[in-house]
């Protein structure tokens, strides 16, 4: 979260807009009263006029003509609809800006007076399962969700995506999840056949089973808190005994440091960025850990944020201050940080710091944010219903304008599946450990060609492009920065045979077979360089740097 965006925090567990009503849904409501569906249309022209007004950059990454014809179908639309509906059509208006931190909350309590399911949902990598529920839906928890009411889970999340304001699809996974245990939210998406309950179908050991879950009590932020905190609900890793990883202990605290001897590891939990109130301030924590790990010469630091929504995004220089102060730490092989799907706002902005300004090695899945996003949320009033939308106000620029990208991927992917949060087991943390291990793509082709075999190298290639690990690394990238490597230090076969790979492995990569031709170029296989980059204009009509060595080749870029 942004500076001064506190409110935020919670906003940012409702993220709500939805796709499409139920039609069949809307058919069977009662009938508003006229002056109900007056008030609801100036509620609606007040968002639609209003929203615009306030936000930073409302149409920066959405069109106004979709905006203003969802308002228009939803307008038209009040006098069939229910309530729950209406409000979630306005959470669809809201979540077509695409800036995860506008939103329309049903965390407000009496405000929207949704009611929650009284489970905990979590997308892992092998599916959408049950992660905690309360003791009368214990025979629930670790299962997997099958069927989700009148859908399959996956196109239920497929359907709450809709309604997720956000910038990439990671925060929709973060925020799907809490969303489908909402009552009302799952009758207005067509998913229930009432309110009142919903019918899962669940899957354990290979058997199914069909159980009604009941609405209980009315959706507030605390009761959509980590499951460490909610008291007598039970939760998957009670099925397995021992010490829960360290991201999960401390539930307490937003910021802690635990050193592991055995592997002379300094770990920091770092879940806000704030000061914690009655604890050591933010600044000097930082100082702390950062002096301690250089005067015991520990191994590597490792700076957990993958549970980090934000906070006030002006302590970020803290921690980037503690780190570049420390150039030891500050290394590839030393200093790791975990990310995810939750790391949002401030956190995300703190990445980006990171990823500029030190030489951190990410670990974990992409962040919830995009580099460059809105934030400082305020809150707008609606004349009738009093319903909050939190609106964006401010810009918060990455370290450069360019950067389009919408996350910050992991060099080390290391995502979470239902078995590993079962039995307490850390994948981010074990990668971590695990990483003096791993040897990059240039080592491992070069090593292989040194020695002559082409065969091994093209294995370690295929190897390195679907290891899991590697999941969200440019691999063509990093084939081609090793085949250029190569050329530069005028070892001009190893690198055709680099670019070879690159092209073998990515035949419909323009800039691969540019390469590939500038390398044969060097080794002075003209004909097969033109070959090449005529190819890459083939696959790339405006690529200029293949048409630019034809000139220069003298050839003309199409074969006559």
């Amino acid at each position: 979260m942004n500076r001064g965006s506190v409110v935020g925090t919670m906003c940012g567990m409702a993220c709500l807009a939805v796709a499409s009503l139920s039609p069949g849904a809307s058919a069977q409501a009662a009938r508003l009263m006229p002056q109900e569906v007056a008030s609801w249309r100036e509620d609606i022209r007040a968002l639609a006029s209003e929203l615009p007004r306030r936000h930073k950059n409302a149409f920066f990454r959405a069109s106004r003509a979709s905006f203003d014809s969802a308002v228009a179908r939803l307008d038209a639309d009040v006098p069939r609809f229910r309530r729950d509906q209406i409000i979630v059509g306005m959470m669809r208006i809201v979540a077509m800006l695409n800036d995860a931190h506008t939103v329309l909350p049903v965390e407000i309590g009496d405000r929207v007076a949704f009611h929650g399911f009284p489970i905990r949902f979590h997308q892992f990598t092998d599916g959408l399962f049950v992660q905690a529920a309360s003791p009368e839906y214990r025979s629930l928890v670790g299962a997997r969700v099958v069927q989700f009411g009148r859908v399959s889970a996956q196109a239920a999340m497929d359907s709450v995506a809709h309604i997720v304001p956000h910038e990439n699809d990671f925060w929709v996974k973060e925020r799907g999840p809490a969303l489908l245990s909402v009552a009302e939210v799952d009758h207005a998406l067509g998913l229930s056949d009432s309110a009142a309950s919903i019918t899962l179908v669940v899957e354990r050991d290979g058997k199914r089973e069909s159980v009604q879950v009941n609405a209980g009590a009315v959706v507030n932020a605390a009761g959509h808190g980590p499951p460490t905190t909610a008291q007598n609900w039970l939760d998957m890793r009670d099925a397995s005994s021992g010490t829960d990883p360290l991201w999960l202990q401390h539930p307490r605290d937003v910021y802690w440091m635990e050193f592991l001897p055995d592997s002379r590891t300094v770990y920091i939990g770092y879940r806000a960025v704030i000061s914690m109130p009655g604890a050591e301030p933010n600044d000097a924590f930082f100082r702390r850990v950062f002096a301690f790990a250089d005067s015991t010469h520990a191994e590597r630091v490792v700076l957990d944020v993958r549970q980090n929504g934000g906070g006030n995004g002006d302590m970020n220089r803290n921690l980037v201050r503690s780190i570049v102060q420390h150039p030891s730490l500050d290394r590839p092989d030393k200093l790791f940080v975990i990310i995810g799907r939750a790391t949002f706002s401030a956190a995300a902005q703190l990445v980006n710091q990171l990823a500029y300004l030190t030489n951190a090695t990410f670990v974990g899945e992409p962040t919830g944010n995009a580099p460059n996003q809105f934030g400082d949320t305020r809150p707008m009033e609606l004349p009738n219903s009093k319903l909050l939308v939190m609106v964006s106000s401010r810009w918060h620029q990455s370290p450069t304008a360019r950067d389009a990208q919408r996350f910050v991927a992991p060099k080390i992917a290391a995502e979470l599946s239902s078995s590993e949060y079962r039995d307490r087991v850390d994948p981010a943390m074990r990668a971590i450990l695990g990483a003096g291990t791993r040897r990059p793509l240039a080592a491992l082709l070069d090593e292989a060609l040194a020695a002559g075999d082409s065969t091994l190298a093209l294995r370690r290639f295929t190897e390195y492009r679907e290891a899991a690990a590697n999941k969200y690394i440019d691999v063509e990238a990093e084939g081609n920065a090793a085949g250029y490597g190569l050329l530069n230090a005028n070892r001009v076969p190893r690198a055709v045979a680099v670019f070879e790979l690159t092209v073998r492995s990515f035949p419909q990569s323009a800039n691969a077979h540019d390469s590939l031709g500038e390398a044969y170029e060097r080794a002075g296989r003209r004909d097969a360089a033109i070959a090449e980059y005529r190819k890459a204009i083939s696959l790339d009509s405006s690529a200029e740097s293949p048409r630019a060595a034809l000139r220069r080749l003298g050839v003309p870029p199409l074969s006559s």
